[in-house]
Formats: C-alpha cells, sequence, structure tokens
C-alpha cells in the first residue's frame, strides 16, 4: 500500500506446528504402534501379529487439528493381504453354482478356504488403535473363497452377467454372483433376419442419447433411444429402450407378432438400471 513501515509481529505467518506438538504427536504415535494387536484365528490355528511397520501404515497425521488419525483402509488392505496368502497357499476349491431363468442352484460342492473375516477385525483393530488398547482376540475364521457362478457353455469370470431368455421374455441381471434384476422384453420377430442372436456375447460399448439407424442393416428406420448397449459380433444387436411402445407391451408373447429387428427392447427404467450396473465387455448370454 505505499507504506514505508512495516510491523512484523502482525505481517509474518506464525507456523501453527512447533516442536511442542510435534512432540506430543510423535509420543501419541510411538504409544499406539506399541499396543499389542493380536488375533488369534481358532479355526487355523494361526495368530496373526501385526509389526510395528504395519502399524505406522495405518496411522496419518492431521496436522491442521493437531490430531493422529487411523486409516480403516489401510487396516482392511492389511488383511487381504493375509487372506490372498492363504488363498495363493492352500488348495482349496469354490463352490460352483450355475444360473437360468433368474435361479441360482449348487452343482459342486467345494473344499473353501478359511481366513480373517476383514470387515469385523478392521473395526476392531480401528476402535483399539484410535482408542488406545490393546487388542488380543479370539476370532473364529471364515470363507474366504469366492463361489463360483456360471452359465450353459459360459463360466463367468467375475460372477456377473446377462442372461436374455426368449422363450420367457425376460432379462436376469446377475451381479457378484447374485440375481439383482429381472425385467420384461421384447426380443426379435420369429421368422430368420429379425431373430435376436443367440449364444454368449460380450458389450461392446456403451452409450446414452443415440440414434439406431436401420439402413446399416437393410431396414427402413431412424429411431431415438436414451440408452444403447449394443454386442460384440451381434450383428447390429444390443440392449435398449423402445419408448414407441406402451408400458404394458412387454413380455409374454408380444415380440411373436411385434417384435424387434433383433435387438432386446426394455422399458426405459430397466435400461437405465442395467445401464448403470454393466460395462462395456461385460458378459450376455442369449438363449
Amino acid at each position: 500500500k505505499g507504506n514505508i513501515n512495516i510491523d512484523l509481529h502482525n505481517s509474518v505467518i506464525q507456523p501453527h506446528i512447533t516442536k511442542n506438538i510435534l512432540n506430543d504427536l510423535l509420543n501419541e504415535i510411538n504409544y499406539k504402534i506399541d499396543i499389542t494387536i493380536k488375533i488369534n484365528l481358532e479355526n487355523k490355528k494361526t495368530i496373526i501379529e501385526p509389526s510395528r511397520s504395519d502399524k505406522i501404515k495405518w496411522i496419518a497425521i492431521d496436522y491442521k487439528n493437531k490430531k493422529i488419525a487411523i486409516d480403516k483402509k489401510g487396516i482392511s488392505s492389511y488383511l487381504e493381504k493375509i487372506n490372498n496368502n492363504y488363498i495363493n497357499n492352500e488348495k482349496g476349491t469354490a463352490d460352483i453354482y450355475q444360473a437360468a431363468y433368474g435361479k441360482i442352484n449348487l452343482v459342486a460342492k467345494g473344499q473353501p478356504i478359511t481366513g480373517v473375516d476383514i470387515y469385523a477385525t478392521t473395526a476392531k483393530i480401528y476402535d483399539a488403535m484410535r482408542n488406545n488398547y490393546v487388542l488380543n482376540i479370539m476370532e473364529t475364521a471364515v470363507p474366504i473363497t469366492k463361489a463360483h457362478v456360471e452359465y450353459k457353455d459360459h463360466p463367468s469370470s467375475d460372477n456377473s452377467f446377462v442372461e436374455i431368455s426368449i422363450g420367457a421374455q425376460q432379462l436376469y441381471l446377475y451381479q457378484d454372483g447374485k440375481l439383482i434384476y429381472t425385467a420384461n422384453i421384447v426380443t426379435g420377430k420369429p421368422g430368420g433376419r429379425t431373430d435376436t442372436p443367440q449364444g454368449n456375447f460380450t458389450i461392446m460399448y456403451k452409450t446414452t442419447n443415440f440414434t439406431m439407424k436401420g439402413a446399416d442393416y437393410g431396414y427402413d428406420y431412424e429411431l431415438d433411444v436414451s440408452y444403447w448397449m449394443p454386442f460384440e459380433n451381434g450383428g447390429g444387436a444390443g440392449l435398449h429402450d423402445a419408448p414407441w411402445r406402451s408400458y404394458g407391451s412387454f413380455g409374454g408373447s408380444y415380440y411373436l407378432s411385434s417384435g424387434s429387428h433383433g435387438c432386446v427392447n426394455m422399458r426405459l427404467a430397466d435400461a437405465a438400471f442395467v445401464y448403470h450396473h454393466i460395462s462395456a465387455g461385460s458378459a450376455v448370454w442369449i438363449h
């Protein structure tokens, strides 16, 4: 402002962290990483005891509030690595389930590998370190082998896929081995060119506000849809909403007389749900 004199007392920014504060934080950190944390996995006859270096990775300094924070995700990651070691080093098999028509049935019972209950054990370690007390607990090992869900001729790699039943005129959406959504659909009108392709496919890509042009496949139409999810090697067919159909004209036998040109038509809300729960590369089984 053109002033010649400067009041240093008001102009110099004072540090909000000082030696004394740092010493207090360091003492608290040392106390926390010296706390005994011991988990006895009863079924496995194994004791898990995180080292000082393990525990220090779970600590973060909140300099602004002059506090020590405990990183829950860091604890979970540590326990997840322990479980992965069990999976990699022990022999075991997963339960095999088969999905069809929205039902999931056990077809082969496996020999599961057991390990740490990550969610429960993380909460106990977090509470002990946050409140500075010794943790010495007896935990029951839980199954950690992920069950495998497959469908005809096409095992799923991630237990997530879409099933299309032409006969039932239903779409079934499975995620992490569970049926999470069912929708009435309209598939291609039977008769050759307009049949919906059957077999195992993947989603090529997905996009919104798309104009489908029939001229690319020998048809005279241009239709706007809100959600478009074409099949890889599906001859131009895909999943999409069909705003030109009335709400009640999905499912049942509508496809026999007023079926699509091969695509799988859905109501807008159903198409939106599927769109937000699948991605490019998602598996699709049509039968």
